[in-house]
């Protein structure tokens, strides 16, 4: 993996790292998050690309979303739409029955709600 960059958070108790990288393979860029030992930059960066855990663009968005006070409404109605979709599969998988029309209507009327909530 090649590193990208690394960012660093100390407390009184440690030193936490992110260590955003790119696949040799594919290509394709991650971020790994990890407590270091704070003694040797470059092990605790290879330490936490190599085994910490997988920090998703989905997580970051999330924390950067909570972070702007600006986005509480959209956050709001993405928990909704998220809620209301699950309990829609919730209660067919508990049917073990095929959809009805209305309930595929439903959930097509969510996942556009859930789709706008997004952007």
């Amino acid at each position: 993996m090649k590193i990208i960059d690394d960012i660093w958070f100390t407390g009184f108790r440690g030193i936490v790292g992110i260590v955003i990288g790119e696949d040799d393979a594919t290509h394709e860029r991650k971020a790994y998050i990890g407590v270091g030992s704070g003694i040797d930059l470059w092990k605790d960066v290879k330490t936490i690309a190599e085994n910490g855990c997988k920090l998703t663009p989905e997580v970051a968005m999330k924390i950067a979303g909570l972070l702007n006070p600006s986005n509480d409404k959209k956050v709001k109605r993405l928990r909704e739409t998220g809620d209301q979709m699950s309990n829609v599969l919730f209660n067919w998988s508990q049917k073990k029955d095929k959809f009805t029309a209305a309930e595929i209507q439903m959930i097509k009327a969510l996942q556009e709600q859930w789709d706008a909530a997004r952007k």
